[in-house]
């Protein structure tokens, strides 16, 4: 192997790791554990080379998370990293979702979901009668089926 002269390699064979980096793993490892725990609790070899390669990502994702906060000059005005450092991180956190989505786990929603908000919505407007007056107030047509008869007249006008 090479002796790496820069990055995160030469950090890494120097021994030049933060002082967080073992609350780190053991947040990572209580993450796997729980993982670990919904997949049944005895992972086959597969799961088990993907649960690894997750934890490294947890890993890497909270190191560069936590470097990010004390290192406030690379972040710009706009709350962009620089394209180096985004593009790893997009990449880490994108295996990420791959290996969680290979292990079969799937992403549920806590709050409200898109159909729910609009049956409330619906709901809402239809008891409070305002669906008529809005209507009217944004200048829409009433929308006529041209197929569909109405009472007899083939045409579908009132």
């Amino acid at each position: 192997m090479s002796k790496a002269t820069h990055g995160a390699i030469r950090f890494w064979q120097k021994g030049i790791l933060p002082p967080y980096r073992k609350a780190i793993a053991a947040g990572a490892d209580s993450i796997i554990a729980a993982i670990r725990e919904d997949l049944g609790g005895d992972p086959s070899a597969t799961q088990e080379v993907l649960l690894g390669q997750l934890r490294k990502c947890l890993i890497f994702q909270s190191l560069i998370d936590k470097w990010l906060t004390t290192q406030k000059e690379f972040i710009s005005d706009k709350g962009e990293l620089p394209p180096c450092l985004s593009g790893f991180y997009l990449s880490v956190v994108n295996l990420s979702i791959r290996i969680c989505e290979r292990l079969g786990l799937e992403r549920k929603t806590h709050g409200d979901t898109l159909e729910s908000y609009l049956q409330a919505k619906a709901t809402a407007a239809a008891s409070e009668g305002t669906t008529k007056a809005t209507s009217k107030r944004a200048g829409h047509k009433k929308i006529v089926d041209p197929g569909a008869s109405s009472q007899g007249n083939p045409g579908g006008d009132e």
